[in-house]
């Protein structure tokens, strides 16, 4: 239509922003699918992890969880966001590196807590000491001869 005044809808904004997927910051793809440098990319990403590193750095963005990526199809998930009216980021090289950096320390900070989690679930428990740990502990049964040929 020439001329019409028509006011777009959300999803019609939406449907031009750009386009994040967790493969875009996952170490183990080529650069074909990867838009960061390896030293920048997360070990296996996934929606939530891409979606506060999002969040962490302050642009428009729309959610869709259930988007899937033709070359992951089993990870869903995508993130369309748009640079407009952000004054942070002069590029999107310049924002796929903050959210880069964003889920690596997010990554880190899960790890961490997970780790401490588990620290505390077996700070109760016996722990085995000495050689042999996580064997089966020993029978009061005497042994058999072996026998020799």
């Amino acid at each position: 239509m020439y001329g019409s005044t028509r006011t777009r809808t959300m999803s019609e904004e939406w449907a031009r922003w750009r386009v994040l997927w967790p493969i875009n910051f996952d170490v183990a793809r080529t650069s074909r699918y990867r838009i960061v440098t390896k030293g920048k990319a997360v070990q296996n990403p996934d929606y939530n992890l891409l979606l506060d590193g999002v969040k962490k750095t302050g642009v428009n963005f729309h959610e869709e969880p259930n988007k899937r990526h033709p070359a992951d199809f089993f990870t869903s998930g995508r993130i369309r966001f748009s640079l407009e009216g952000n004054d942070s980021f002069t590029s999107k090289l310049q924002f796929y590196f903050a959210v880069a950096d964003a889920m690596k320390a997010i990554q880190t900070e899960r790890a961490e807590a997970a780790a401490a989690a588990a620290a505390a679930a077996r700070k109760g428990q016996p722990q085995a000491k000495g050689k042999g740990q996580g064997k089966k502990a020993a029978s009061n049964k005497p042994k058999k001869p072996r026998k020799r040929r």
